[in-house]
């Protein structure tokens, strides 16, 4: 066992694999290797709450469960995803503050001498956008989506210096960066047609999903 305590798994994801070295020092060739789920959630204007997230590696699963927790109850399995989607969208939650986690169990449970069937992301914590004012409110406007080669990044003042990091699906981190001024530009010519993923911030995060040509 080994536990990786320099890991932020609140900010990233990670894949591990292992090998094995023998008493002459020779080393094996690396396992299966496992990818840890990296959740992430914006708030829609209407007080709607979106998902997203990366596969887990390593395991077969059926399908993602959707978790929800409101006022710190337990957890209650709200939905369940397709294995080809990494989005989800809560339109209506409670009001109050929830909390969600996306989880994968096991295609194949395992013996009664391991008993750890299910795989479970990060926590994430969000609020009711009941009582916010609107002063505290920092808008991001992201254009064009689809982008060919420039993407412009426009924020005020405040954000200037904030932290941007763009990933594919997965997760891997392709482009990362400040933005330097209200209307910062981030070239993305050199990544293939698809879908992104561009978080801006480190703490108070939004995420947005970017279609390349």
């Amino acid at each position: 066992m080994f536990t990786d305590h320099s890991a932020t798994p609140l900010l990233q994801n990670y894949q591990y694999a292992i090998s094995i070295k023998d008493t002459c020092g020779k080393e094996s060739g690396l396992s299966i290797a496992h990818r840890t789920i990296f959740l992430q959630s914006t708030m829609s204007i209407n007080g709607g709450v979106n998902l997203y997230w990366n596969p887990y590696e390593g395991i077969s699963y059926p399908n993602f469960q959707i978790y929800r927790s409101n006022a710190g109850g337990a957890f209650f399995l709200i939905a369940n995803v397709p294995l080809n989607s990494f989005t989800f969208a809560d339109p209506t939650p409670p009001l109050g503050s929830n909390r969600y986690q996306v989880r994968v169990t096991k295609a194949v449970a395992c013996s009664t001498t391991n008993p750890i069937n299910y795989v479970s992301s990060n926590i994430i914590s969000t609020g009711s956008m009941v009582g916010i004012d609107k002063n505290e409110v920092k808008p991001i406007f992201v254009y064009p989506n689809p982008v060919n080669d420039n993407l412009k990044v426009r924020v005020n003042a405040s954000m200037i210096g904030s932290v941007y990091t763009m990933t594919d699906k997965t997760g891997r981190v392709l482009l990362t960066g400040k933005l330097t001024s209200e209307i910062s530009n981030i070239n993305v010519s050199s990544l293939s047609a698809g879908m992104y993923i561009l978080i801006i911030g480190e703490h108070n995060r939004q995420v947005f999903k970017i279609v390349k040509k």
